[in-house]
Protein backbone atom coordinates (compact mmCIF):
# COMPACT_ATOMS: atom_id res chain seq x y z
CA UNK A 1 0.00 0.00 0.00
CA UNK A 2 1.63 3.22 -1.04
CA UNK A 3 -0.22 7.15 -0.74
CA UNK A 4 -0.76 8.89 -3.87
CA UNK A 5 1.42 11.55 -2.73
CA UNK A 6 4.50 9.34 -2.89
CA UNK A 7 3.77 7.93 -5.63
CA UNK A 8 3.81 11.70 -7.12
CA UNK A 9 6.95 11.96 -5.08
CA UNK A 10 8.52 8.95 -6.63
CA UNK A 11 7.52 9.36 -10.04
CA UNK A 12 9.44 13.33 -9.50
CA UNK A 13 12.45 11.67 -8.35
CA UNK A 14 13.06 9.52 -10.95
CA UNK A 15 13.23 12.42 -12.93
CA UNK A 16 15.11 13.95 -10.82
CA UNK A 17 12.79 17.14 -9.75
CA UNK A 18 13.64 17.77 -6.12
CA UNK A 19 10.70 20.02 -5.03
CA UNK A 20 7.55 19.06 -4.28
CA UNK A 21 3.89 20.69 -4.39
CA UNK A 22 2.49 20.92 -0.84
CA UNK A 23 -1.23 22.09 -0.84
CA UNK A 24 -1.10 23.35 2.76
CA UNK A 25 2.84 24.70 3.29
CA UNK A 26 4.32 25.44 6.82
CA UNK A 27 4.36 29.51 6.70
CA UNK A 28 6.49 32.16 8.07
CA UNK A 29 5.86 35.80 8.86
CA UNK A 30 8.48 38.20 7.04
CA UNK A 31 8.19 41.89 7.05
CA UNK A 32 8.68 43.47 3.85
CA UNK A 33 11.22 45.56 4.86
CA UNK A 34 13.39 42.14 5.63
CA UNK A 35 12.88 40.99 2.24
CA UNK A 36 13.97 44.53 0.72
CA UNK A 37 16.79 44.94 2.70
CA UNK A 38 18.26 41.18 1.62
CA UNK A 39 17.63 42.12 -2.20
CA UNK A 40 19.75 45.49 -1.34
CA UNK A 41 22.38 42.84 -0.05
CA UNK A 42 22.90 40.81 -2.69
CA UNK A 43 23.87 43.64 -5.20
CA UNK A 44 26.00 45.25 -2.93
CA UNK A 45 23.05 48.53 -1.74
CA UNK A 46 23.85 49.37 2.28
CA UNK A 47 21.68 52.24 1.84
CA UNK A 48 18.18 51.75 3.67
CA UNK A 49 14.79 54.03 2.41
CA UNK A 50 12.57 55.30 5.41
CA UNK A 51 9.61 56.47 5.44
CA UNK A 52 9.86 58.35 8.01
CA UNK A 53 13.28 59.57 9.07
CA UNK A 54 14.65 61.55 11.71
CA UNK A 55 14.37 65.12 11.32
CA UNK A 56 16.65 67.70 12.23
CA UNK A 57 16.34 71.26 12.12
CA UNK A 58 19.40 73.61 11.59
CA UNK A 59 20.18 77.09 11.18
CA UNK A 60 20.73 78.59 7.73
CA UNK A 61 23.47 80.89 8.65
CA UNK A 62 24.91 77.81 10.32
CA UNK A 63 24.97 75.64 6.69
CA UNK A 64 26.05 78.83 5.05
CA UNK A 65 29.13 79.47 7.23
CA UNK A 66 29.93 75.73 7.56
CA UNK A 67 30.04 75.49 3.40
CA UNK A 68 31.90 78.69 3.01
CA UNK A 69 34.49 77.64 5.60
CA UNK A 70 35.34 73.96 3.51
CA UNK A 71 36.01 76.46 0.83
CA UNK A 72 38.65 78.52 3.08
CA UNK A 73 36.83 81.70 2.13
CA UNK A 74 35.51 82.43 6.06
CA UNK A 75 37.63 81.30 8.88
CA UNK A 76 36.33 79.93 12.37
CA UNK A 77 34.84 83.30 14.55
CA UNK A 78 34.52 85.47 11.64
CA UNK A 79 31.07 86.70 10.36
CA UNK A 80 30.10 86.33 6.58
CA UNK A 81 29.60 89.15 4.87
CA UNK A 82 25.90 90.00 3.06
CA UNK A 83 26.79 89.58 -0.31
CA UNK A 84 28.68 85.83 0.74
CA UNK A 85 25.00 85.38 2.73
CA UNK A 86 23.08 86.21 -0.40
CA UNK A 87 24.83 84.72 -2.88
CA UNK A 88 25.51 81.13 -0.83
CA UNK A 89 21.43 81.35 0.00
CA UNK A 90 20.61 81.45 -3.68
CA UNK A 91 22.64 78.66 -5.01
CA UNK A 92 21.43 76.66 -1.53
CA UNK A 93 17.73 77.50 -2.27
CA UNK A 94 18.58 76.63 -6.28
CA UNK A 95 20.46 73.56 -5.20
CA UNK A 96 17.78 72.02 -2.77
CA UNK A 97 14.46 72.48 -5.08
CA UNK A 98 16.57 70.20 -7.71
CA UNK A 99 17.17 68.06 -5.07
CA UNK A 100 13.20 67.98 -4.16
CA UNK A 101 12.08 67.75 -7.91
CA UNK A 102 15.28 64.08 -7.86
CA UNK A 103 13.05 62.89 -4.84
CA UNK A 104 16.07 63.52 -2.68
CA UNK A 105 14.02 65.55 -0.31
CA UNK A 106 10.01 65.88 0.45
CA UNK A 107 10.11 69.62 0.31
CA UNK A 108 12.25 72.61 -0.19
CA UNK A 109 10.70 75.64 1.06
CA UNK A 110 12.04 78.91 0.29
CA UNK A 111 15.40 79.67 3.19
CA UNK A 112 15.79 82.95 4.44
CA UNK A 113 18.91 84.15 6.24
CA UNK A 114 17.63 84.06 9.67
CA UNK A 115 15.84 81.30 9.17
CA UNK A 116 15.96 77.33 9.92
CA UNK A 117 15.81 74.55 7.67
CA UNK A 118 14.47 71.07 8.80
CA UNK A 119 15.65 68.07 6.65
CA UNK A 120 16.24 64.15 7.17
CA UNK A 121 19.38 63.93 10.03
CA UNK A 122 21.31 62.00 7.34
CA UNK A 123 20.96 64.75 4.58
CA UNK A 124 22.76 67.36 6.16
CA UNK A 125 26.14 67.16 5.15
CA UNK A 126 25.50 65.67 1.72
CA UNK A 127 23.92 69.21 1.60
CA UNK A 128 27.07 71.72 2.94
CA UNK A 129 29.44 69.17 0.56
CA UNK A 130 27.42 69.69 -2.32
CA UNK A 131 26.87 73.76 -1.76
CA UNK A 132 30.51 73.94 -1.30
CA UNK A 133 30.91 72.03 -4.54
CA UNK A 134 28.39 73.85 -6.10
CA UNK A 135 29.88 77.47 -5.35
CA UNK A 136 33.40 76.54 -5.21
CA UNK A 137 34.00 78.19 -9.18
CA UNK A 138 32.27 81.72 -7.46
CA UNK A 139 35.17 81.89 -5.40
CA UNK A 140 37.84 80.59 -7.57
CA UNK A 141 38.98 77.68 -5.43
CA UNK A 142 39.12 74.12 -5.65
CA UNK A 143 37.45 71.86 -2.69
CA UNK A 144 40.05 69.19 -2.26
CA UNK A 145 39.89 65.49 -3.41
CA UNK A 146 38.72 64.35 0.25
CA UNK A 147 35.95 67.20 0.23
CA UNK A 148 35.12 66.18 -3.12
CA UNK A 149 34.32 62.37 -2.25
CA UNK A 150 32.25 63.54 0.46
CA UNK A 151 29.97 65.36 -1.45
CA UNK A 152 30.11 62.81 -4.11
CA UNK A 153 29.00 59.95 -2.11
CA UNK A 154 27.24 61.97 0.46
CA UNK A 155 25.02 62.90 -2.58
CA UNK A 156 25.08 59.53 -4.21
CA UNK A 157 23.92 57.66 -0.72
CA UNK A 158 21.17 60.40 -0.40
CA UNK A 159 19.77 59.76 -3.54
CA UNK A 160 19.86 55.95 -2.56
CA UNK A 161 17.91 56.68 0.77
CA UNK A 162 15.05 57.82 -0.75
CA UNK A 163 14.21 55.54 -3.11
CA UNK A 164 11.17 53.61 -1.92
CA UNK A 165 11.40 49.58 -3.03
CA UNK A 166 8.38 48.54 -1.74
CA UNK A 167 6.59 49.39 -5.10
CA UNK A 168 8.84 46.91 -6.88
CA UNK A 169 7.92 44.57 -4.35
CA UNK A 170 3.99 44.56 -4.25
CA UNK A 171 4.34 44.97 -8.27
CA UNK A 172 6.62 41.66 -8.23
CA UNK A 173 4.12 39.94 -6.27
CA UNK A 174 1.05 40.40 -8.19
CA UNK A 175 2.89 38.99 -11.08
CA UNK A 176 3.14 35.99 -9.33
CA UNK A 177 0.23 35.63 -8.20
CA UNK A 178 -1.28 36.07 -11.47
CA UNK A 179 1.12 33.50 -12.35
CA UNK A 180 -0.40 31.33 -10.00
CA UNK A 181 3.04 31.20 -7.89
CA UNK A 182 1.16 32.86 -5.18
CA UNK A 183 -2.04 33.09 -4.52
CA UNK A 184 -4.77 36.05 -2.71
CA UNK A 185 -1.86 38.54 -3.03
CA UNK A 186 -2.73 42.14 -1.80
CA UNK A 187 -0.43 45.30 -1.92
CA UNK A 188 1.87 45.76 1.24
CA UNK A 189 2.76 48.30 3.33
CA UNK A 190 5.52 48.32 5.59
CA UNK A 191 4.01 47.89 8.49
CA UNK A 192 2.53 44.84 7.31
CA UNK A 193 3.95 40.84 7.41
CA UNK A 194 3.88 38.68 4.30
CA UNK A 195 2.91 34.66 5.23
CA UNK A 196 4.51 32.77 2.87
CA UNK A 197 6.16 29.32 2.67
CA UNK A 198 9.88 29.68 3.91
CA UNK A 199 10.99 27.80 0.64
CA UNK A 200 9.69 31.15 -1.32
CA UNK A 201 11.92 33.69 0.54
CA UNK A 202 14.79 33.40 -1.40
CA UNK A 203 13.31 33.10 -4.82
CA UNK A 204 11.34 36.07 -4.09
CA UNK A 205 14.35 37.98 -2.71
CA UNK A 206 16.79 37.13 -5.74
CA UNK A 207 13.95 38.34 -8.50
CA UNK A 208 13.13 41.04 -6.25
CA UNK A 209 17.06 41.82 -6.33
CA UNK A 210 17.17 42.05 -10.08
CA UNK A 211 14.00 44.48 -10.08
CA UNK A 212 15.99 47.01 -8.07
CA UNK A 213 19.25 47.08 -9.52
CA UNK A 214 18.64 49.21 -12.49
CA UNK A 215 16.98 51.36 -10.01
CA UNK A 216 19.87 52.19 -8.03
CA UNK A 217 22.01 51.98 -11.21
CA UNK A 218 23.49 48.85 -10.63
CA UNK A 219 24.47 46.08 -13.16
CA UNK A 220 22.67 42.88 -12.94
CA UNK A 221 26.01 40.69 -12.88
CA UNK A 222 25.06 36.58 -14.41
CA UNK A 223 25.12 35.10 -10.67
CA UNK A 224 22.30 37.46 -9.80
CA UNK A 225 21.05 36.66 -13.17
CA UNK A 226 21.34 32.96 -12.59
CA UNK A 227 19.81 32.76 -9.32
CA UNK A 228 16.89 35.02 -9.66
CA UNK A 229 16.08 32.52 -12.68
CA UNK A 230 16.49 29.44 -10.42
CA UNK A 231 14.42 30.55 -7.85
CA UNK A 232 11.64 31.24 -10.38
CA UNK A 233 11.83 27.67 -11.41
CA UNK A 234 11.81 26.75 -8.10
CA UNK A 235 8.62 28.41 -6.80
CA UNK A 236 7.02 27.58 -10.37
CA UNK A 237 7.60 23.90 -9.55
CA UNK A 238 6.53 24.23 -5.83
CA UNK A 239 2.97 25.25 -6.69
CA UNK A 240 2.71 22.54 -9.51
CA UNK A 241 -0.37 20.07 -8.63
CA UNK A 242 0.18 16.57 -9.99
CA UNK A 243 -3.32 14.70 -9.09
CA UNK A 244 -5.12 15.80 -11.67
CA UNK A 245 -2.03 14.20 -13.85
CA UNK A 246 -2.50 10.92 -11.69
CA UNK A 247 -6.01 10.48 -11.59
CA UNK A 248 -5.69 11.24 -15.34
CA UNK A 249 -3.61 8.70 -16.42
CA UNK A 250 -5.92 5.69 -13.58
CA UNK A 251 -8.95 7.02 -15.70
CA UNK A 252 -7.10 6.34 -18.99
CA UNK A 253 -6.14 3.07 -18.12
CA UNK A 254 -9.78 2.17 -16.85
CA UNK A 255 -10.86 2.88 -20.32
CA UNK A 256 -8.42 0.72 -21.89
CA UNK A 257 -8.72 -2.31 -20.02
CA UNK A 258 -6.90 -2.09 -16.87
CA UNK A 259 -9.38 -2.19 -13.98
CA UNK A 260 -7.88 -1.01 -11.05
CA UNK A 261 -11.24 -0.15 -9.91
CA UNK A 262 -9.62 3.26 -9.71
CA UNK A 263 -12.07 6.63 -8.45
CA UNK A 264 -10.61 10.10 -8.13
CA UNK A 265 -7.57 10.26 -5.30
CA UNK A 266 -6.77 13.01 -3.01
CA UNK A 267 -2.88 13.24 -1.67
CA UNK A 268 -3.28 11.59 1.05
CA UNK A 269 -5.26 8.39 -0.33
CA UNK A 270 -3.56 4.82 -0.29
CA UNK A 271 -3.19 2.92 -3.43
CA UNK A 272 -4.23 -0.46 -2.52
CA UNK A 273 -3.34 -2.06 -5.75
CA UNK A 274 -1.94 -5.58 -5.65
CA UNK A 275 1.95 -6.18 -5.57
CA UNK A 276 4.11 -4.55 -8.48
CA UNK A 277 1.07 -2.57 -10.02
CA UNK A 278 2.57 0.45 -8.65
CA UNK A 279 5.78 0.70 -10.46
CA UNK A 280 4.09 0.94 -13.86
CA UNK A 281 1.88 3.94 -12.26
CA UNK A 282 4.69 5.69 -11.00
CA UNK A 283 6.74 5.57 -14.75
CA UNK A 284 4.06 6.52 -16.84
CA UNK A 285 3.57 9.13 -14.30
CA UNK A 286 6.85 10.51 -14.03
CA UNK A 287 6.83 10.38 -18.37
CA UNK A 288 3.57 12.17 -18.18
CA UNK A 289 4.72 15.34 -15.79
CA UNK A 290 8.22 15.61 -17.42
CA UNK A 291 7.30 18.09 -19.92
CA UNK A 292 5.89 20.36 -17.06
CA UNK A 293 9.60 20.83 -16.11
CA UNK A 294 11.06 21.16 -19.40
CA UNK A 295 12.61 17.49 -19.04
CA UNK A 296 12.51 14.60 -21.35
CA UNK A 297 12.57 11.55 -19.59
CA UNK A 298 14.93 9.23 -19.98
CA UNK A 299 15.00 5.79 -22.31
CA UNK A 300 15.17 3.27 -19.26
CA UNK A 301 12.14 5.52 -18.21
CA UNK A 302 10.41 5.05 -21.28
CA UNK A 303 11.26 1.87 -21.47
CA UNK A 304 9.82 0.51 -18.32
CA UNK A 305 7.01 2.52 -18.47
CA UNK A 306 5.67 1.23 -21.94
CA UNK A 307 6.25 -2.49 -20.82
CA UNK A 308 4.45 -1.53 -17.32
CA UNK A 309 1.75 -0.62 -18.89
CA UNK A 310 1.84 -3.63 -21.26
CA UNK A 311 2.04 -6.05 -18.78
CA UNK A 312 -0.98 -4.50 -16.82
CA UNK A 313 -3.22 -4.60 -19.85
CA UNK A 314 -2.20 -8.49 -19.93
CA UNK A 315 -2.26 -9.12 -16.97
CA UNK A 316 -5.82 -7.92 -16.47
CA UNK A 317 -6.93 -9.77 -19.98
CA UNK A 318 -5.41 -12.85 -18.01
CA UNK A 319 -2.12 -12.99 -20.84
CA UNK A 320 1.08 -13.06 -19.90
CA UNK A 321 2.74 -10.90 -22.32
CA UNK A 322 6.46 -11.64 -20.85
CA UNK A 323 6.22 -15.12 -22.23
CA UNK A 324 6.19 -13.93 -25.48
CA UNK A 325 8.71 -11.22 -25.11
CA UNK A 326 11.46 -13.10 -23.81
CA UNK A 327 14.21 -10.68 -24.61
CA UNK A 328 12.16 -7.62 -22.33
CA UNK A 329 14.67 -7.36 -19.07
CA UNK A 330 13.50 -9.78 -16.01
CA UNK A 331 13.45 -6.43 -14.00
CA UNK A 332 10.04 -5.56 -15.72
CA UNK A 333 7.89 -8.48 -14.42
CA UNK A 334 6.22 -6.99 -12.06
CA UNK A 335 3.42 -8.36 -10.61
CA UNK A 336 4.07 -11.75 -12.54
CA UNK A 337 1.76 -14.44 -11.16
Amino acid sequence: MILAKDVVFRALRLINVMEDYDPSPATIDIAPADIIDRALRSIDVSERYESSPVQQTISVNRVLTRTLRLLSVTQAGESLEAAQVEDSLTSLNAMLATWQSKKIIDSAPVLTANGDMTVAASVIEPIIYNLALRIAPEYGVQLSEEARLVAQTGYASSSRQNLDCLPELNSMLHQWDAGGLIEGYTDLLYPDTLTISPRLIAPIVNNLALQLAPKFTIQVTPETQALAAQGYEVARRLTLDHMPALNSLLHEWEHDGIRLEHIDLDRDDALAYEDGHTDPIIYNLAVRVASSYGMSPTQIIYEKAEAGYRHLQNYYNDIDVLTTQPALDPSLMWGRR
